[in-house]
């Protein structure tokens, strides 16, 4: 580590700074302590200026707090938590104004992120919430990412796989930052999707191979108020199950003159469509079958 103290920047021998302490690390070997401090701007927010503090709670795991104070809008703290070990990785970002001057309310926002992993079992979660439609307006600080987000993700999701087997289940779902967005920008939830592939690769003959992919899905969107203040004014609120499955064939002929892989698939789709008095688009026909077979040769 390296120290200074009634240490002066100079730029041509003109002083330009003052630093009657400041540290710094020679290593990759992580402290607690401050951090340098940042100037922001903000036209909604005004000038601010931040003031990081980190704690190396551990090897795995720290902490990083953030105090902004807003010339407009008040103190702001901002916190992210970071935590690791063998079979779990986490990450909150969370930031909370206790009171805001202009608005005279509390507001916040977090991200709460994980994954899990424990042999062939894999698992993920994410949760995104912001307390009104100005926030990441108001506290974005340039980030173009805020200022244009318009959906917060949630979702949950476990899988498992191996040589045979690849199974998963998924919960997702999109919290509306701002109320007035379109209908049709909207993206459907899926509550859930559910996936299964099979393969008998080890099991059969090295000649053949039978597999079936099945991807079972539940599309949502919850009933939304058309806005007539935005154009244009299209959407549909239809809630759809969606069966997909598609079993296959494939044989390997391989003699020493050359080789025939023919393969014979079947995809069938299902669509269960449950139409809403509140849709704009409408659907004749609530149930929708598709079978398309498809058959391939390979040769050499």
């Amino acid at each position: 580590m390296l120290y200074i103290k009634n240490g002066f920047l100079k730029i041509k021998d003109i002083p330009v700074m003052y630093l009657p302490y400041y540290s710094h690390p020679t290593s990759n070997k992580r402290r607690s302590g401050f951090l340098n401090l940042n100037f922001v701007q903000n036209q909604r927010s005004g000038w601010g200026v931040s003031i990081p503090y980190y704690f190396n709670l551990a090897a795995n795991y720290d902490l990083l707090l953030q105090t902004v104070i807003w010339s407009e809008r008040g103190i702001m703290e901002n916190a992210t938590l970071r935590y690791m070990d063998k079979y779990f990785q986490s990450q909150f970002e969370g930031s909370i104004v206790p009171y805001d001057f202009k608005e005279g309310k509390i507001r916040g926002a977090f991200t709460l992120s994980t994954t899990a992993q424990y042999e062939n079992i894999n698992a993920n979660f994410k949760y995104e919430y912001v307390s009104d439609a100005t926030y990441y307006d108001d506290f974005s600080a340039g980030d173009i990412n805020l200022v244009t987000k318009t959906l917060l993700d949630r979702q949950l999701g476990i899988s498992y796989n191996n040589s045979y087997v690849d199974f998963g289940i998924t919960l997702l779902d999109y919290g509306i930052v701002n109320p007035i967005i379109n209908l049709a920008n909207i993206p459907y939830a899926k509550l859930p999707e559910v996936k299964f592939n099979l393969t008998s690769a080890g099991y059969t003959p090295d000649y053949l191979t039978l597999s079936l992919n099945t991807l079972n899905t539940y599309f949502y969107k919850s009933p939304w108020p058309v806005n007539p203040s935005v154009a244009p004014t299209v959407g549909t609120n239809v809630n759809t199950f969606r069966f997909y499955e598609a079993p296959k064939i494939e044989l390997n002929l391989t003699k020493s003159w050359g080789y025939l892989k023919p393969s014979l698939e079947l995809p069938i789709r299902y669509y269960k469509l449950n139409n809403k008095p509140t849709d704009i688009i409408k659907f004749k026909n609530s149930n929708v079958t598709s079978v398309l077979p498809i058959f391939n040769i390979d040769a050499g």
